[in-house]
This record gives structure tokens, C-alpha cells and sequence, in this order.
């Protein structure tokens, strides 16, 4: 079986497929991923870590990540965004000097 390389970007949203261990509920039943959850950092092409809730993170692989087409965006999900630009800029200007 061959796998297909999904690259995501940080402020990507995602789907992060979940635990097979739901055994108090019927098969049919099962919810297959949750989110949606947006890429907080890139560690690899093949990791990412996830902000779940306000600072929560998981450490997610690729494998296990589908992306998210929905316009409605996640709670927390701008304030987390303005965050990522606030660092961003802060590392570019310790770069600079």
C-alpha cells in the first residue's frame, strides 16, 4: 500500500483521525476524525504539532491528519493565528541582528 504525502502548512486547519478504542459504541457509530484543529508548528514533513484548546497541544503524524475544506473556523483559531504571526515576527527580528 502506497501513501500519499499530504505537506501542511502552520495555520493549515485539519482533521486528526481518532482512537479505534471507542468500544462503548456501535461500529456504525464510530466518529472517524474530530477537529477541525489547525497546525500550530511543523516539525517534519511527517510530524506536526496540533493546537487542540487554548494551550493544548498534540504531536500529531502525518498519517493521521485530512484536510479540512469547511469555511467555519474553530474556536481560539485567531487568537492562536495572531500568536504565530507575533513569534514569527519576533524570531525574524532576533534573525536580522
Amino acid at each position: 500500500m502506497k501513501l500519499k504525502l499530504q505537506k501542511y502548512n502552520v495555520g493549515d486547519l485539519v482533521w486528526l483521525e481518532t482512537d479505534i478504542s471507542q468500544l462503548d459504541v456501535a461500529p456504525k457509530l464510530h466518529v472517524l476524525f474530530e477537529g477541525p484543529y489547525m497546525v500550530y508548528r511543523k516539525l517534519s514533513d511527517l510530524d506536526y504539532e496540533l493546537y487542540m484548546v487554548p494551550k493544548k497541544f498534540k504531536l500529531v503524524h502525518h498519517n493521521r491528519l485530512k484536510p479540512y475544506d469547511g469555511l467555519q473556523k474553530p474556536a481560539g483559531y485567531y487568537s492562536a493565528l495572531a500568536k504565530l504571526k507575533k513569534q514569527n515576527k519576533s524570531t525574524n527580528r532576533v534573525d536580522q541582528q
